[in-house]
C-alpha cells in the first residue's frame, strides 16, 4: 500500500488531536464534565495523589485538610492529625459525584440553584451552598465543586467553577465543614472491669478505690458512721470507658489550674494519669500513660536473657505474660507521644467521674430498724357458747295429787 502525502497529513492531524485530548483528560483537575449519559462523573481524570489540600466551606464552618508525611492534618485545630478513614471516605464521595442531567448553562441563574461561588477565597458561601476546593502541591486549584440546593426529585444541584453548566445529581450530595468531624475523638476505651484501682488527688486530699479479691470496688478510708456507695465507686472505675473529647486545642490558657489528678491502674500493668481543670464552663483534661514498673521490666529482660544464654524456651504462660508486660510498655510510650501537648474538652457528664468529691461517694449508715413492743396475745376464740340452753323451770305451782275428803252427807244414827 502506497501512502500519499495527503494521507500522512490526515494521520498527523488525527495523532495531534488524540495527544491534545489525552493532555486534557489527564491534566490536573481533568477536563470539564463530559456528558456520557445518565450518572456521568462530575470530576473526571483527577489523580487523588495530586491533591495536597482540601478545603470545605459553608456559610457557618470551614475545614482545611493539608497533606503531611503521615496523612492529613486539620489546620483549624493546630494541625491535629486527621482521621484517615474520614478523609478517605470524603474524597471517595467527592470524586464519585455523578449527575443525571443538565439544568442550565446560564450563569445568571446560579444563585437560583445555590451554586454561585464566592467572589474571593475570603468570602463566605451563601446559606444554601457548600464549596469543596481540591488544591495541588503549590495551592493551585485542581477542581472546585459548588454544591447548592436540593432538587425536588431527591438530588442536589452541582457545578464546577470552571464551567457554567449546572447539573442535578441522583442523590443528595453533602459534605460536613466542621473541623472536629475529621478528627478521631477517641482517647481511651477501657472497660471498668479492667481497672484495678483509681486514685483521685485534689486540694481536699486523696482517696483510692481498689478492687478486693472478689473484684468488688472498695474505698480505702471510710469515716465512722458512713458507708461507700457501690454504684458511685463503679462509676469512677468506669471513667476510662468510651472516653471521647468534644474539642481539642494545642495548649490551654496559662492561667488554667489543674485541680485534680486521676490515676488509674489497669490489669495489663499500665497506669493512666489524667489531669483535670475547669475553665469557665469548659471541662479540660490532659493525659499521659506509664508502663509497668521498672523492676517488672528488668525482671522480664533478665528472664529473656537467661533463656537465650541457655538456649532454652520459656513456658508458654510465661512467654505470654512477658509479651503482655513489654507490650504495655510500648503502648504507654505511644499513647504519651500521641497525646503530648494536647488539651481536650470533655462533656460535663463524662468529666464528672474524673473529679468526683469524696463526699459524693459516701452515705450515712442507716440506723437499725426498731421492732414495735409486743402486745398481749389476744385469744383467737371466745368462750364456747353452750350447745343447748338450760331448761326453763316451770313456774306453775304443783297440783296436789289428792284432794281433801268431802264431808259425809249421811245422817248420824240415832
Amino acid at each position: 500500500m502506497i501512502v500519499s502525502h495527503k494521507m500522512l497529513l490526515v494521520l498527523a492531524i488525527l495523532a495531534a488531536g488524540l495527544a491534545v485530548a489525552t493532555i486534557l483528560l489527564y491534566a490536573p483537575g481533568g477536563p470539564k464534565a463530559v456528558d456520557y449519559g445518565p450518572e456521568s462523573l462530575l470530576i473526571q481524570g483527577l489523580d487523588p495523589e495530586a491533591i495536597h489540600t482540601i478545603v470545605i466551606e459553608t456559610a457557618a464552618d470551614r475545614v482545611t485538610l493539608t497533606r503531611t508525611a503521615g496523612g492529613y492534618a486539620v489546620a483549624e485545630r493546630s494541625g491535629r492529625p486527621a482521621d484517615s478513614k474520614a478523609v478517605r471516605e470524603m474524597l471517595i464521595r467527592c470524586l464519585d459525584i455523578r449527575y443525571q442531567r443538565k439544568t442550565t448553562e446560564d450563569s445568571d441563574r446560579h444563585a437560583d440553584y445555590g451554586v454561585e461561588a464566592p467572589a474571593g477565597t475570603e468570602d463566605k458561601p451563601s446559606s444554601d451552598t457548600t464549596v469543596v476546593r481540591l488544591l495541588g502541591k503549590d495551592k493551585e486549584e485542581l477542581v472546585v465543586v459548588v454544591i447548592g440546593k436540593s432538587d425536588q426529585r431527591g438530588g442536589s444541584y452541582v457545578r464546577r467553577t470552571d464551567d457554567d453548566t449546572v447539573y442535578v445529581t441522583k442523590a443528595v450530595v453533602s459534605f460536613n465543614a466542621q473541623p472536629i468531624t475529621y478528627i478521631d475523638q477517641s482517647i481511651l476505651d477501657i472497660p471498668a472491669d479492667d481497672v484495678q484501682s483509681v486514685t483521685v488527688t485534689s486540694a481536699d486530699g486523696p482517696y483510692t478505690i481498689a478492687r478486693d479479691e472478689a473484684g468488688k470496688p472498695k474505698l480505702d478510708s471510710v469515716p465512722e458512721g458512713k458507708q461507700a456507695k457501690e454504684t458511685e465507686l463503679s462509676a469512677v472505675l468506669g471513667a476510662l470507658n468510651y472516653l471521647q473529647f468534644d474539642e481539642v486545642s494545642r495548649a490551654a490558657d496559662p492561667q488554667t489550674t489543674w485541680s485534680h489528678t486521676f490515676t488509674a491502674r489497669t490489669a495489663d500493668h499500665t497506669t493512666y494519669v489524667i489531669q483535670y481543670a475547669k475553665s469557665g464552663t469548659k471541662h479540660l483534661i490532659r493525659v499521659r500513660a506509664e508502663g509497668p514498673p521498672q523492676e517488672m521490666i528488668d525482671k522480664v529482660n533478665r528472664a529473656i536473657e537467661a533463656y537465650q544464654r541457655t538456649g532454652t524456651v520459656a513456658p508458654k504462660a510465661e512467654q505470654e505474660e512477658n509479651n503482655r508486660i513489654l507490650g504495655a510498655l510500648e503502648s504507654a510510650e505511644t499513647f504519651t507521644q500521641t497525646h503530648a501537648g494536647w488539651v481536650y474538652e470533655l462533656p460535663s457528664w463524662k468529666a464528672d467521674n474524673l473529679h468526683t468529691p469524696l463526699a459524693e461517694l459516701l452515705e450515712d449508715i442507716p440506723e437499725p430498724e426498731t421492732q414495735p413492743a409486743t402486745q398481749p396475745a389476744v385469744p383467737e376464740t371466745q368462750p364456747a357458747t353452750p350447745a343447748t340452753q338450760p331448761a326453763t323451770p316451770e313456774t306453775r305451782p304443783a297440783v296436789p295429787e289428792t284432794r281433801p275428803a268431802a264431808p259425809s252427807t249421811r245422817p248420824a244414827p240415832e
